[in-house]
């Protein structure tokens, strides 16, 4: 599963994208989310973090899939 990291995410992670080679588990949001902070201790430092699947804002009970386009946006703040 191929994730695209934007802003603080991609600062925390050194690099645009990451790659889930494993996705057994993942079924829904929550279940991505999990998974990145397991493998990447670095988003335990972000508040909060958006995930969009396929170009929308998804909740955390949404469905996703390995064909999904998975997006982590973390918060931003301007003025």
């Amino acid at each position: 599963m191929k994730i695209t990291l934007f802003g603080m995410a991609k600062e925390l992670v050194g690099q645009p994208e990451i790659y889930l080679e494993d996705t057994s588990g993942i079924k829904q949001v929550k279940d991505v989310k999990a998974r990145l902070k397991k493998e990447y201790p670095a988003f335990e430092k972000l508040p909060t973090m958006a995930i969009a699947v396929n170009v929308n804002f998804a909740q955390d009970d949404d469905p996703v899939t390995d064909q999904d386009e998975v997006v982590v946006i973390p918060p931003v703040s301007g003025g």
